[in-house]
């Protein structure tokens, strides 16, 4: 069974106040201090310094760093050995789903990503984070996030996207919002893995090229939904082939990818509002069409369909 093994150092903050007896006016205001510092910290889109100072939740719902079993000039460059799953080497998080549901069976392999997403991060980490002074986080999301498996009516159920994605990831993203607003902690939601928006690059998934970003405008027709060529570059432990889909026909790589953003940004819109506040920003992409020349034009039109699609139910964020 995979199991995931991360240790964190807990930082502890002494805080002492002294307040002079004989000037009360003083001693109300360290009072008031002490007490003010003794409430949770409240989110904000604009922290008091004006800036957020943040790190990346890299590596949680989208598994970027791949297991390995050993390291080789032969292994991809994102490959990292003696990492979290040592059983099964993989080029992407959908390598090693495919792989594991092949060794184990599909029970094991949505466990083991249920482990991931329950254990790679814990409250002790983000009270650290805070006490080094970070006050915003960037929570990288795969496309599938909000989608409900197969044969499922809802993304917060547990199965297999269309290309074989575990799902109820968003189960984890939920849960970690409230903890991040009790500590005053903005996050950044960044869809990170599109449809293939890179070629050859660990991303969810490694395709060969970038087919979410295949149409330059409305006249031009994008990429029909159809199984993906994996990545053909030298040196991949990827399996040849393809990554099949179970989407049906009459639509694009390039739909999929603007609706993963309306659907989150539909998700985002429908929380409590208490709830919503502590998201302050939402990435549409990331890297797009990396290692890709001759894509400008194509990504620009991603990025203005997307940004419509996402203004629609969030005006403001």
């Amino acid at each position: 069974t995979a199991t995931t093994a991360t240790t964190a150092t807990t930082a502890t903050t002494a805080t002492t106040a002294t307040a002079a007896l004989a000037m009360p006016e003083a001693s109300a205001k360290v009072a008031a201090k002490a007490t003010a510092a003794s409430e949770p910290p409240r989110p904000s889109h604009v922290p008091p310094s004006g800036s957020w100072r943040g790190v990346s939740l890299g590596g949680w719902l989208v598994m970027e760093i791949n297991p390995s079993k050993v390291s080789s000039a032969s292994s991809s460059a994102d490959v990292r050995p003696s990492w979290m799953f040592d059983q099964i080497e993989a080029d992407s998080e959908l390598d090693f789903v495919i792989q594991m549901r092949r060794a184990r069976g599909d029970a094991v392999a949505i466990a083991t990503m249920r482990n991931h997403w329950a254990r790679y991060l814990d409250e002790g980490m983000l009270d650290t984070a805070v006490a080094l002074g970070v006050n915003a986080v960037r929570i990288p999301v795969g496309y599938w996030i909000t989608e409900p498996p197969v044969g499922g009516s809802s993304p917060y159920d547990y199965g297999f996207s269309n290309e074989g994605f575990v799902t109820g990831g968003l189960n984890h993203l939920r849960a970690m919002l409230p903890k991040l607003k009790a500590r005053g902690i903005t996050a950044l939601l960044d869809i990170h893995s599109l449809p293939c928006g890179q070629a050859c690059v660990s991303n969810g998934l490694s395709c060969d090229a970038p087919l979410a970003f295949a149409a330059s405008n409305d006249s031009t027709p994008g990429v029909p939904v159809g199984d993906i060529p994996r990545c053909r570059g030298g040196g991949s432990v990827a399996e040849s082939g393809v990554y099949p889909t179970s989407r049906g026909p009459g639509t694009t790589w390039g739909d999929v990818a603007v609706e993963s953003v309306a659907n989150l940004a539909r998700w985002i819109a429908s929380l409590p509002a208490d709830v919503a506040s502590v998201i302050g920003a939402l990435q549409v992409a990331n890297e797009p069409a990396l290692n890709s020349p001759g894509y400008l034009a194509a990504v620009q039109h991603f990025y203005r369909r997307a940004i419509v699609a996402t203004r629609a139910v969030l005006p403001t964020l």
